[in-house]
């Protein structure tokens, strides 16, 4: 039979009064004062220990209690002996301890330190960690349990707050698009959202206990390490950007806004940066600066292609009036082109949109007897106002010459994709005046002739039938409408490598320019000054193939090629100590390459007197 609370009280006053008298008695033995330390540690461990210590018997029924126990449910421990779990607490807390509790009885299982509670009376919470052990008699039987509940119900609540803090921040952070990490000053990632990994190509796993400057590379580390030395407990926040690499290889751009975390002592002990991709500003930026320059240098060609404009066509008039109608024709032409590109944001044209905006124009009156159609194909920027120029030599010598001088003359303009993959544009003239041959070019002609060969990197065929003039043009299709070009003699213009030389002033030029009609001006204005000049060589390979066949003192370049730098014609001329002037129409920014240090630079358009006095300082004296 299990011993009931009766019996525990009736041993407990029985040891307390054997204790008295022979305190009283001075008689206490060693077995005696063992049990009476026994039950006054039992005593005051019931009256004093703030744990829920409890005894059950084997039906699982209360007969004993702690002081606390009392407290916990404001009931004296005699309202609480005899009762069970489901009698104190509610159901779903009560169905789980008594299962507990047969296990321990039964079975002499035993519970550590497991949690147990839930709501109480008035909807408190209440949480527990209990502690069940067999209680055994002398013979080792199971007489019931004995029990030792701890009080962890604030702890609890400031861990399901902290819990749901924690959910709640991690739902914030895992929403944002911005990428946010943390790591120790060691560089280990302690931190990183959705955003971060989703954007670097790695999962938290292989991120976390990582080093964070895996994404930053090495010619950047520098900028974030003094960023964060400069942080302190003070000042604990600074923004910058950074180059960063992704998992791909790609480089991109990152901004980022950087807090350091200080421990009492002043020491830095984590870091987080909360950025963004700024990649696609840092590009907008990088052509933006592009774009100015670009602008400066079409501003300054534009001018530069005027000036030669008037001074060819001034060489050609016979008066002001021709002058006038002729240049004013041709920067027509120049114009309308302008405009066409300027709608195509200067990336191309299509033929058809050239054709209408130059031929209506320059035809002026005429255009119903000028048929002009083709397939659609498109002209890259930098071809566009060469082709508009021809278009306008060719309404303009009609005009004058051609079908467009009588009433009943036509013009046939047709253009197509042929199978050697370039386009053929023919331009063929009837009824007009019976036309011949002339025996020299004019300027018309001639300037046609280096358009499509220099400028268009095309081909040119003519013809002067009984019934008309007739031409054709093939010109390649290629991004960028570039040919490959010959450095050879044009009819008027620069003298051949190995001519005869006729140098008063001692200098033979080799000049370096794709532009047309600006080498055109040049050799006119060191033509006049006595000079012989080789080339001009529009393009790099042109140029590297004079330099190497040598015969001249001086070199003029042009730094643009056709989208390629003149750099290493200039490191071929310091190779073989020949000196040189460099232009630009990109202003002091054009000629940075280290290949251009140390010789003389103009912008263009160029000054002739500024050209010639650059020159002059070469001329053996």
């Amino acid at each position: 039979m299990p011993p009931t609370l009766e019996d525990l009280e009736r041993e407990l006053a029985d040891l307390r009064r054997k204790v008295t008298d022979l305190e009283r008695s001075d008689l206490l033995g060693p077995d005696v004062a063992s049990d009476a330390a026994a039950a006054g540690l039992l005593g005051t461990l019931l009256e004093n220990v703030p744990d829920y210590v409890y005894f059950k018997d084997a039906e699982r029924r209360f007969v004993c209690v702690s002081r606390s126990f009392e407290r916990l449910f404001h009931r004296a421990a005699a309202d609480i002996v005899g009762l069970r779990d489901e009698d104190v607490f509610p159901p779903e807390i009560a169905t789980e301890t008594a299962a507990d509790d047969r296990l321990v009885i039964e079975h002499a299982e035993t519970f550590v330190n497991k949690l147990e509670g839930g709501e109480v009376e008035g909807g408190r919470q209440h949480w527990v960690l209990s502690t069940k052990l067999p209680w055994r008699d002398a013979a080792g039987r199971v007489r019931g349990l004995f029990g030792i509940s701890r009080e962890i119900t604030e702890i609890k609540l400031l861990q399901d707050a902290l819990a749901h803090s924690e959910r709640r921040y991690r739902g914030v952070v895992e929403a944002q698009s911005d990428f946010i990490v943390r790591w120790r000053p060691d560089g280990t990632r302690t931190f990183v959202n959705r955003a971060y990994c989703e954007y670097f190509g790695v999962s938290p796993d292989e991120a976390l206990g990582t080093s964070v400057w895996h994404a930053v590379p090495r010619k950047d580390r520098d900028i974030v390490s003094k960023h964060i030395a400069s942080l302190t407990s003070e000042r604990p926040a600074i923004s910058g950007e950074h180059r960063v690499t992704r998992r791909d290889g790609r480089s991109a751009w990152y901004q980022w806004s950087l807090l350091g975390f200080f421990d009492s002592a002043g020491r830095l002990v984590e870091l987080q940066a909360v950025g963004r991709d700024v990649s696609e500003r840092k590009e907008g930026e990088v052509r933006q600066a592009l774009l100015a320059s670009e602008l400066d240098h079409r501003v300054k060609n534009a001018l530069a292609t005027v000036l030669s404009l008037a001074d060819e066509t001034l060489e050609h008039s016979r008066s002001l009036g021709e002058f006038q109608a002729a240049f004013r024709g041709r920067l027509g032409a120049m114009s309308q082109a302008h405009e066409v590109l300027a709608r195509g944001r200067w990336t191309a044209a299509e033929i058809s949109d050239v054709v209408r905006v130059v031929v209506g124009p320059a035809a002026s009156g005429v255009q119903r007897r000028i048929d002009a159609s083709g397939e659609p194909a498109r002209l890259a920027a930098r071809s566009v106002q060469a082709f508009a120029l021809v278009l306008n030599e060719l309404v303009t010598n009609a005009r004058k010459h051609g079908a467009l001088s009588v009433p009943d003359g036509h013009v046939e303009l047709r253009w197509a994709r042929a199978s050697d993959g370039r386009l053929h544009l023919t331009w063929r003239e009837t009824g007009g005046p019976q036309v011949s041959a002339p025996g020299s070019h004019g300027l018309g002609l001639a300037l046609v002739r280096e358009l499509v060969d220099r400028e268009l990197g095309g081909s040119w065929e003519d013809s002067f039938e009984a019934s008309g003039f007739r031409c054709t043009l093939a010109l390649p299709l290629a991004l960028g409408m570039q040919g490959t070009y010959e450095a050879a003699a044009r009819p008027g213009a620069a003298t051949p490598p190995g001519a005869a030389a006729k140098v008063p002033l001692g200098l033979r030029i080799l000049l370096v320019e794709d532009d047309v009609l600006q080498a055109r001006l040049l050799l006119r204005v060191l033509s006049r000054q006595g000079c012989d000049v080789v080339g001009p060589a529009p393009s790099v390979a042109d140029a590297l193939q004079l330099v190497a066949t040598g015969g001249f003192d001086v070199a003029i370049l042009d730094v643009d090629l056709r989208g390629e730098t003149s750099a290493r014609v200039a490191e071929a001329l310091a190779r073989r100590g020949i000196p040189f002037v460099v232009m630009s129409g990109y202003g002091g920014s054009g000629a940075r390459e280290p290949a251009y240090e140390g010789h003389p630079r103009l912008a263009k358009p160029v000054d002739p007197v500024a050209l010639l006095a650059a020159l002059g300082k070469f001329v053996r004296r």
